[in-house]
């Protein structure tokens, strides 16, 4: 961010702010999509690798309010805990992120949509290979 002039910065910093849980207007409706396009991050979900590092922009934008723990929400509220560790700037997701192929039976690899919501927590949408949308299971305890 050092390049950017001010307008930027500002514009920025406004992505960056918390969610409105109820927006009513239509220019609250927009900002908050805004929001969550800005919060939307899409990984690689590989079967043989154990951790996924998040893209440099999540690092650079919100690692300071990442926790040791990460909870990734799914529709159906499931969650999942996964160890967040922080190595020369990067973010990694390490124990507990092999859960979600055993979970949802990924055995060709997906795609992760996380969208993160507050600190620490992100919903989490999971597509197959080819982005067609998997129906999270319902863990029942």
């Amino acid at each position: 961010m050092a390049y950017n002039d001010i307008e930027t910065t500002l514009a920025l910093e406004y992505l960056r702010a918390p969610l409105n849980p109820f927006p009513l207007t239509d220019h609250e409706k927009y900002v908050n999509d805004m929001r969550v396009r800005y919060r939307t991050y899409y990984l690689e979900y590989n079967v043989n690798d154990g951790a996924v590092m998040m893209p440099r922009m999540f690092a650079n934008d919100f690692g300071g309010e990442i926790c040791r723990i990460a909870n990734l929400i799914d529709a159906n509220d499931n969650q999942f805990e996964v160890l967040v560790e922080k190595i020369n700037g990067n973010i990694y997701l390490t124990h507990g992120w092999a859960s979600l192929g055993d979970f949802y039976n990924l055995r060709v690899g997906a795609w992760l949509a996380l969208i993160y919501t507050a600190v620490g927590q992100f919903g989490l949408i999971i597509q197959d290979r080819v982005h067609k949308v998997l129906t999270p299971p319902t863990h029942v305890p």
